[in-house]
């Protein structure tokens, strides 16, 4: 190990050069296995520099696993992580990590963009095992895994139970996401999508996102929320049609807009009760009670004089 270290010292040549220690070195050159008693250091560290050679690498993974120091076979195994030795890997993790961290070990491996065709198929198995939708989407956006037929099904129970969140996507991805989401589940997709256009809405104008949006339009179960998008965008010019406009984004959760457009149809038609109950309506669901009260008691007014 000195002469590694330190091959230049001058101290270090004369104990290499000592005759204690020259009747010694052939079980060196050798790599002998008496040498994992007497100098396991060194045994270790030169088995470690010959992991290359398939025997020398071989030799250092059964004392690893004969000495039970499995975290340290873990480790060894990450750093030379190649397709013959995942399994091993696998295996290993399996046993001896919590699932969570036997996770995280394979997500690592992803970032660093190791090519191994099983480790995507085992992250995806976890995935599922977990019901993490979410996970198995950016999954198959990044890995573009072409999902067997028992994937395809299990991901679809899993679609069925639980409420996908589009804050977790980043606007780019959901291109992506949607197009085989309609494939695999078109009723969640087409409610992913109609939370995806209120969290849009919050942010961009409608133009924006009828051109975001253009992609799906090739998706026949999209087509009717793309269309309420669209007609949103031809009201919104449109002074006569406000009521029917604020009828659209009371439906994409856009409460400060429908309230815009009744209030417009209230002026415009003074006699009508339908703004004024809708009003009532939004401002009892946004918790404004005063406001709720007044245009409540205006309605129940005006239906009396009707």
């Amino acid at each position: 190990i000195l002469m590694d270290y330190f091959p230049n010292e001058s101290w270090v040549k004369g104990i290499a050069s000592d005759l204690n220690f020259i009747k010694y070195s052939k079980l060196y050159d050798q790599l002998a296995d008496v040498l994992i008693d007497k100098d396991p250091l060194y045994f270790e560290n030169r088995l470690f520099q010959l992991k290359e050679n398939k025997q020398e690498y071989q030799r250092l993974e059964q004392l690893l696993k004969h000495q039970s120091r499995w975290m340290d076979l873990i480790r060894f195994y990450l750093q030379t992580i190649n397709k013959e030795n995942y399994p091993s890997l696998l295996q290993f993790i399996q046993i001896h990590l919590p699932k969570e961290d036997v996770i995280s070990v394979l997500e690592d491996l992803i970032q660093k963009e190791q090519h191994i065709p099983e480790l995507i198929d085992d992250l995806f198995d976890l995935y599922i095992e977990n019901k993490d939708a979410e996970k198995i989407i950016q999954l198959l956006i990044r890995s573009k895994l072409s999902l067997t037929t028992s994937q395809t099904q299990a991901f679809e129970e899993i679609l069925n139970e639980v409420n996908l969140n589009p804050r977790y996507f980043q606007s780019e991805q959901m291109d992506s996401i949607l197009a085989p989401l309609f494939h695999i589940n078109p009723a969640k997709a087409k409610i992913f999508l109609h939370q995806f256009i209120t969290l849009l809405l919050k942010e961009q104008n409608i133009d924006s996102i009828i051109e975001y949006l253009e992609p799906l339009k090739g998706c026949i179960p999209a087509i009717p929320i793309l269309k309420k998008i669209e007609q949103m965008q031809k009201l919104s010019n449109d002074p006569d049609q406000q009521f029917l406009l604020g009828q659209l984004f009371y439906e994409f959760g856009q409460y400060d807009q429908a309230i815009d457009c009744f209030s417009w149809e209230m002026e415009l038609k003074a006699y009508d009760p339908k703004p004024v109950k809708w009003l009532a309506k939004l401002y009892n669901e946004i918790g404004m009670n005063q406001e709720h009260q007044a245009y409540t008691q205006l309605y129940i007014d005006m239906q009396k004089r009707a």
